[in-house]
């Protein structure tokens, strides 16, 4: 942690996103959460792209594409109750004002308003078809639909169809399933999954949720079991973080010995030795949440590793958020092995790092 306050400047870099190494962004960020000076300097400049709405240590981890657009005035956990509640939120999104949704064509899928929109793709909450055996009543969904500056090439194509059919395949209870994939018409691609209507633990972060070491505990090694799960199907997530991770606060009636179900979303880039395709969507190392490899369009750099250092970070986030936490220095520990810049260096695979947490 930075013992004396950045300077101004520094704080400006950091905002505007033109800081470049990871530890120092890291180490800014935890200084943020126990520092109401500079959070109170930093909500007074203009937002830019990594400290936009900054509230806690954890602010850099920002809302991704998949976050579900709620009033900041709004508690997310009132817009689970009815099938109407959230579709009133998704009706009344502002990127929903000017929504036509006669211009995607035909589908079996009914568009109702924009969820959100990130650099590779718009996110639409939309209703399928009628579920047999009911009154009426839909599933509700969110349907990706990439932009088409992100699909130039036939390759790029088919990659987009490998990674949805292999996702598709992933079924295992801390996995978002992939639902559905194909044309939405003649220009657009799209895939379908279940609408999530549960807080991200970015959502809980910013709020400084508060977790019991049993139940952070339980949180990380849920999510290493998806992870671990979809790697044994030649998945890699890649871009692993805090929004894309739903926590279902699990009720005593359900007979739960956990306090939270811990559900991933968006799995889908397929590492399998046949295709060497150049990856679609190169990231930018602006989310601390992502490797430092993934920055690169090169597949051969991409494998389980990279999963394992997002889960490091998020291990990190984790322990901040665990006032009782036991075992601390050694937690430490684990989560700079597993964060090492140097792929060479960290947990060779989950479950590696699963055995050095006291999870096998």
């Amino acid at each position: 942690m930075i013992e004396t306050c950045p300077s101004e400047e520094l704080l400006r870099q950091f905002n505007e996103g033109r800081i470049d190494a990871s530890n120092d962004v890291d180490r800014i960020a935890e200084h943020l959460g126990s520092c109401e000076s500079c959070i109170d300097k930093l909500d007074a400049m203009e937002p830019g792209p990594i400290a936009e709405g900054l509230r806690t240590s954890v602010a850099s981890q920002l809302m991704n594409e998949e976050t579900l657009l709620v009033p900041e005035d709004q508690n997310y956990d009132s817009i689970q109750g009815t099938i109407d509640d959230v579709l009133s939120t998704v009706r009344n999104n502002p990127k929903s004002k000017d929504l036509d949704p006669t211009q995607f064509g035909d589908n079996r899928y009914q568009v109702i308003g924009a969820i959100g929109e990130g650099e590779f793709s718009c996110i639409y909450g939309a209703l399928g078809p009628e579920i047999e055996g009911t009154d009426g009543s839909h599933d509700l969904l969110a349907i990706k639909i990439p932009h088409d500056s992100k699909l130039t090439t036939d390759r790029h194509t088919q990659q987009f169809f490998l990674d949805c059919k292999k996702a598709k395949l992933l079924n295992h209870p801390n996995i978002q399933q992939v639902l559905d994939y194909g044309r939405w018409d003649d220009k657009k691609l799209f895939l379908s999954k279940p609408l999530i209507q549960h807080p991200t633990l970015t959502t809980l972060a910013r709020n400084r949720n508060e977790f019991k070491y049993e139940s952070m505990l339980s949180i990380i090694n849920q999510i290493a079991n998806a992870v671990f799960y979809a790697h044994s199907n030649h998945v890699v997530h890649r871009h692993l973080s805090p929004n894309n991770i739903h926590l279902i606060k699990q009720s005593k009636a359900e007979g739960s010995t956990t306090e939270f179900q811990a559900i991933v979303s968006d799995f889908g880039f397929t590492i399998d030795s046949r295709y060497h395709f150049d990856l679609i969507e190169p990231l930018q190392r602006k989310d601390p949440f992502v490797s430092p490899e993934s920055d690169t369009q090169n597949v051969d750099f991409i494998d389980e590793r990279t999963d394992v250092y997002s889960i490091g970070k998020i291990l990190k986030l984790l322990l901040i958020l665990t006032p009782d936490l036991q075992e601390e220095e050694n937690l430490k520990k684990i989560i700079q092995k597993s964060t090492s810049p140097r792929r060479r260096e960290r947990y060779q695979s989950v479950g590696e790092l699963k055995f050095n947490l006291g999870l096998l």
